[in-house]
């Protein structure tokens, strides 16, 4: 059975592995594309990336989890993109900005999308689109604060064996304790522990100075401001500034 299928272009991974027969496909099929035409982030977020430069693959999960578990997904996924580039490729400096964005040395390398198949009180399957800048050396002036891993190391790498190691990578992680993956996902986070500066947008907007502390069992943000006060936060409701 196929486990990988590469096409040269489409709008999205994400809603070409969708547009297939999912229960025909094994787990961890990966759909990748050396260009996408509409690649997609969180909410209206677009995705850029040259063609045939950067990995752009979608991997399809059964995680049978109930959905007040979903943050587990992100979880998996952001952990096994640090350990591709950490174990694989010696690239040093790689956090995770919560919810699930790959930084290295305070700069964005990789985005995840994921979209859960609900059946039941169950996730029937789970999509996760990821795009990782691999050996793009320009960008757009309207992308925020990017590299990759060509602008960090000088080299230039195989994508398709970048996709394999994500791929083998988040093969390993599903079948390993949640508890030690979550773990790990907290240690990576992105300016844990440092006093920062966030808006709170479910508070009109407040300028919070406050540090990160870990996240709540279902992925919630957990911040602890200078008075000592902790406050939880939900997806997109939190603007690092």
């Amino acid at each position: 059975m196929e486990y990988h299928k590469h096409i040269v272009e489409t709008n999205s991974t994400n809603k070409e592995l969708g547009m297939m027969n999912i229960a025909e496909l094994p787990p961890y099929f990966v759909l990748s594309a050396s260009f996408q035409s509409s690649g997609r982030g969180r909410g209206k977020n677009v995705w850029e990336s040259e063609k045939d430069k950067n990995v752009l693959m979608s991997i399809l999960l059964f995680p049978n989890i109930a959905p007040c578990h979903q943050f587990h997904i992100s979880i998996m996924t952001s952990v096994a993109i640090y350990q591709c580039l950490t174990c694989n490729y010696h690239i040093n400096n790689v956090k995770i900005k919560w919810p699930n964005d790959i930084y290295v040395n305070d700069k964005k390398i990789a985005g995840i999308l994921i979209e859960n198949n609900l059946r039941g009180e169950k996730i029937n399957h789970s999509i996760i689109g990821i795009g990782l800048n691999v050996n793009q050396s320009q960008f757009s002036e309207n992308v925020p604060n990017p590299t990759s891993m060509y602008l960090e190391t000088g080299k230039t790498f195989n994508v398709k064996e970048v996709i394999d190691g994500i791929a083998k990578h988040i093969t390993i992680i599903d079948n390993n304790a949640p508890e030690k993956t979550r773990e790990i996902y907290l240690r990576l986070l992105y300016q844990l522990n440092t006093m920062a500066t966030y808006k709170i947008k479910s508070q009109n907007n407040l300028i919070l100075s406050a540090k990160i502390i870990g996240i709540s069992p279902n992925g919630c943000l957990r911040l602890e401001d200078d008075k000592g006060k902790i406050t939880c936060h939900e997806l997109n409701d939190i603007v690092y500034l």
